[in-house]
């Protein structure tokens, strides 16, 4: 099995998303993991995967002792917060310390205690199956993981923030080259942390937004590489459409598309032919290659 094969598949798994915390001679260690699992309940215990690369993993090793803090769904800026390598994650983060001294993040869904009783290496991550010693939840709903966006159950307002994020980009009233603070887009947008994550991640792959190593979150610059795959795109589409109506439209159509065609130079806009191009995707059979287009 291929990992980018295997990446993909298992990105089809939805999981709740946590931050787990440790801390080893005065110093906080802490990442987001969502690989985390109920194993028995009698005695009550669960399994964390961590990468082997990581100082919390090792401080874990070390230590033998973790908290898991399950993320409310408004904490989508911890997820990423505590996910960045190489940082101080606990910048500006409010948390108590919990009966081993581990950090309880504020806020969280819930926060369980453990104790590692066993690990085991399992490729480039190290297996800790731990005893749960204390656990408490709160009310609220869950941060979720999947196809590597954070989200929530209802991803209706997600939705609509990414399309209205999506055209601010199209339309350029980002700035290009100038950092996209998650912050700032959530008041601009009126919106929630996670929906603005959502967004950004959904704009990353989407190829509009790209992620600098100094900077965080900036506006892809539209090149001639760019320019060239998106009208490689359009012919590609305009070619299914054309294999899907030529010898298939009626009479009518093919008479409509005439009279666009031979009227077509008052009806240029952005040196585009836009109502013979609208026409032509729309006596398309499935309807979806105007969709697509757009």
């Amino acid at each position: 099995m291929e990992a980018h094969v295997f990446r993909q598949v298992i990105g089809h798994f939805a999981s709740g998303v946590t931050v787990i915390t440790t801390r080893e001679q005065g110093i906080n260690y802490g990442l987001t993991a969502s690989a985390v699992s109920s194993l028995t309940l009698e005695p009550p215990m669960l399994l964390v995967c961590i990468n082997k690369n990581t100082g919390t993993q090792a401080a874990i090793s070390r230590t033998r002792f973790f908290a898991v803090n399950i993320l409310d769904e408004s904490q989508a800026d911890l997820a990423y917060q505590f996910a960045k390598p190489k940082t101080d994650k606990f910048q500006g983060v409010e948390f108590t310390y919990g009966e081993f001294g581990e950090p309880l993040l504020a806020g969280a869904l819930a926060h369980i205690e453990c104790c590692v009783a066993a690990d085991v290496e399992a490729g480039t991550h190290r297996v800790f199956l731990a005893e749960v010693e204390r656990a408490r939840a709160y009310v609220g709903s869950p941060l979720t993981y999947f196809q590597g966006k954070f989200g929530r159950f209802g991803q209706t307002q997600d939705e609509a923030i990414y399309r209205e994020m999506r055209q601010h980009v199209l339309d350029r009233d980002l700035a290009l080259g100038e950092a996209l603070d998650p912050f700032e887009l959530a008041d601009k947008f009126e919106t929630t942390q996670s929906s603005t994550y959502y967004a950004l991640t959904k704009l990353v792959a989407d190829g509009l937004i790209s992620r600098d190593l100094t900077k965080g979150y900036v506006v892809t610059p539209i090149d001639a590489k760019a320019l060239q795959e998106a009208f490689e795109a359009r012919c590609t589409i305009e070619i299914g459409v054309a294999e899907q109506t030529v010898g298939r439209i009626s009479p009518d159509d093919l008479a409509e598309l005439r009279r666009r065609m031979e009227v077509t130079l008052p009806m240029v806009v952005n040196h585009r032919f836009v109502d013979f191009e609208r026409y032509t995707c729309n006596v398309c059979s499935t309807g979806s290659s105007m969709r697509t287009r757009q």
